[in-house]
Order: structure tokens, then C-alpha cells, then sequence
């Protein structure tokens, strides 16, 4: 099994900052970033029974509500089994907060 490796909410805010500065539709600078990571499963006739898992954040643009899908694996360098998004700020369970870009 591989290692897992954390990244946190703030470093893909980060990077994603690096690389978006408005959206494609509207124009607007205005990100919302959900703090939860998702497992997108894709399922095709030619690779049989196993569907193949795509890793992501969900980035929405808070004047027309344009959504992307943020492959971590493209993002951040990491393969989809090694890679833990923490869910909680700190040492408690304090549930991590939306992140305004």
C-alpha cells in the first residue's frame, strides 16, 4: 500500500492561485474552494469491471456559479491512493472552512 501524504486546504489554495486568476465564463475573480476532497469515479466499456478514480476539488465562481472539478492529482503531484485532504483545522474536529479565493 503506498504512503499517504496530507495536503493541506491552504496549500491547494495556494496552487490553485498560481494558476487561475478569473473565470472562463463571467469574467470574475471570485472563488469559492470547498474544503472537502471528492472521488469522482469514471466507468468505461474498455477497461472492464474496475472504474478508474479521479481525485478532486470542487472550485465554484461566486458570480456565475461556474464549477470545476480540480484534478489533486494534476494540482498537487500526488496519485489518487497517497493522498489525504485533512477534513478538520487543527487537533480538534473543528470541520475545515470554505476558502474564499
Amino acid at each position: 500500500m503506498p504512503e499517504t501524504k496530507s495536503i493541506s486546504i491552504a496549500e491547494i489554495y495556494g496552487l490553485i492561485r498560481e494558476k487561475i486568476s478569473s473565470c472562463p465564463l463571467c469574467g470574475g475573480e471570485n472563488w469559492d474552494l470547498d474544503p472537502e476532497m471528492y472521488d469522482l469515479k469514471l466507468n468505461s466499456p474498455w477497461q472492464g469491471a474496475q472504474p478508474k478514480k479521479i481525485r478532486c476539488v470542487i472550485l465554484t465562481c461566486k458570480s456565475c456559479g461556474n464549477v470545476n472539478m480540480l484534478n489533486l492529482r494534476n494540482l498537487a503531484g500526488y496519485n489518487e491512493e497517497g493522498l489525504d485532504v485533512p477534513r478538520t483545522t487543527g487537533t480538534d474536529s473543528t470541520p475545515a472552512p470554505r476558502k474564499i479565493i
